[in-house]
């Protein structure tokens, strides 16, 4: 840890790489870690119901990178310790290295100081993955998760013990850092685009939603994701700054607890299929609406046609006879709500037909008028949706065929999975607001997280819509 005496110059290192940086940024990133251990603890009794899986590796993960931190703090305050027995009135600028060379550890202990840094590397990407898979559920989007990002994660684990072979072996050490650094930047790559992604274009109506910290936990979890980006391809200049992969890991770990409970605000896969069901609605009433537009306006066009042969026809009639006839056929080619005022026509043959047409285009007119002001209430139009979602629209209309079809196979594999993994997810959501209504306010209720569908919004059709209908759960969510 000493400096060279006769060239104090040179050997002086970089202020980053300097002993009072490394054990502030320890002590933050501890710090990180107890409060992270603690938000787990707490939010338990709400965790474990809505995921298990994604519960215990978040758990197991953090777990592991408190030790690795606490550990790593303890060997710098350690050798700290035995430098000031030896110089009492100098503290060391030089940075502790991590794992110390093997002459001053024993192997033994090198290898399972590396062991514990591949096995907390391995459980945040782990457990990152497989926050990942909730907001991808399907099959295919599963694969493609898991077969992108877990080989990536698998080959970073094991590049730790290049740090095992001889100090003299420059190129071995240089490549092991260069591909574990390489692999860290692209899954924080990859992690940040899946979050964009899932946020602007899968579930954007609810990720942002005001109510219930949604979008504060959403701009919280895009915004570690982008620091922990940029952290990454830093690390590659400075692979030989260690407190650097420690912060990293803390970021890792935050970004999936907040994008966990970004999901769970969202209205996990519930509010997902709610939305789309609410649009196949619209779109059956917007459809039934402009059939009976085109109903109402063939029987007009045809009345008008028939009155002007019929006036032709009726050219030598008496004037009292075709007056009448007048009268009485036009009256169906009026809108309702004049004929309701307009007098009654005499009782001719004729008359009753009007009466008729008149009546039968009353009712649908006026069901179609509040039909259509109780759905303007989930307006979706276009000029309302985010640029980054029109933008998205257009660049998917100007794509090749092939990219086209294999994005539309992902889509529907994609609302395949959410719709079937809603009774799952309602159940279990059922199961942690009983708890949180018998155990007073809690997370889930400063959340404002309770999306409810109802039959009447929905009008569901299918076995799925039904048990969708069922959950019961509360919506706070406005459309405008």
């Amino acid at each position: 840890m000493g400096l060279d005496a006769s060239e104090p110059a040179p050997a002086l290192p970089s202020f980053a790489l300097s002993f009072p940086v490394q054990v502030a940024a320890m002590g933050i990133v501890l710090a990180m870690a107890v409060v992270m251990t603690l938000h787990l603890v707490f939010t338990a009794p709400f965790h474990y119901p809505l995921s298990r899986l994604n519960f215990i590796l978040q758990l197991t993960g953090t777990l592991l990178f408190l030790v690795n931190v606490a550990a790593s703090l303890g060997v710098v305050l350690r050798d700290l310790r035995h430098y000031a027995q030896v110089w009492p009135h100098v503290m060391p600028y030089a940075s502790e290295p991590l794992p110390p060379p093997v002459g001053r550890w024993t192997v033994a202990q090198v290898v399972f100081f590396t062991l514990l840094q591949s096995a907390t590397t391995a459980s945040a990407h782990i457990t990152h993955i497989q926050f990942l898979t909730l907001l991808f559920p399907s099959a295919l989007e599963k694969r493609l998760i898991l077969w992108m990002l877990g080989p990536l994660a698998l080959v970073q684990a094991g590049m730790f013990f290049t740090s095992l072979a001889d100090q003299r072996n420059v190129k071995v050490l240089d490549l092991g850092d260069a591909i574990q650094n390489i692999c860290e930047s692209t899954l924080a790559l990859l992690y940040t685009i899946a979050l964009v992604v899932w946020g602007t274009f899968v579930n954007w109506r609810r990720a942002w939603r005001t109510d219930g910290a949604t979008a504060m936990f959403g701009a919280a979890a895009l915004f570690l994701a982008f620091v922990k980006t940029v952290i990454s391809f830093v690390h590659i200049v400075y692979d030989r700054t260690y407190w650097i992969q420690l912060i990293s890991w803390a970021l890792t770990v935050w970004q999936s607890w907040l994008g966990f409970w970004w999901w769970v605000s969202a209205g996990m896969g519930i509010g997902e299929v709610e939305d789309r069901l609410r649009r196949q609605e619209r779109a059956r009433q917007r459809h039934a609406r402009r059939q009976r537009r085109q109903c109402k306006q063939e029987p007009s066009d045809s009345t008008d046609v028939s009155s002007t042969a019929l006036q032709r026809l009726l050219g030598t009639l008496s004037p009292r006879r075709t007056s009448t006839v007048g009268e009485s056929i036009p009256m169906a080619a009026r809108p309702s709500h004049q004929n309701e005022d307009a007098p009654q026509a005499p009782q001719t043959g004729d008359s009753p037909l009007s009466e008729v047409l008149t009546h039968s285009e009353t009712q649908p007119e006026s069901a179609s008028s509040g039909l259509s002001q109780h759905t303007t209430t989930y307006g979706t139009a276009s000029e309302v949706l985010p640029w980054v979602v029109r933008m998205g629209r257009v660049i998917e209309r100007h794509q090749p065929n092939i990219i086209r079809q294999r994005l539309d196979r992902l889509r529907i594999a994609h609302q395949r999975a959410a719709m079937q993994a809603v009774p799952r997810q309602a159940s279990a959501y059922a199961q942690v607001t009983n708890r949180a209504g018998e155990a007073g306010p809690s997370v889930l209720g400063m959340q404002g997280t309770r999306p409810r569908l109802t039959s009447k919004a929905l009008a569901p059709k299918s076995d799925e819509e039904n048990a969708i209908a069922r959950m019961r759960l509360q919506d706070r969510t406005t459309y405008d």
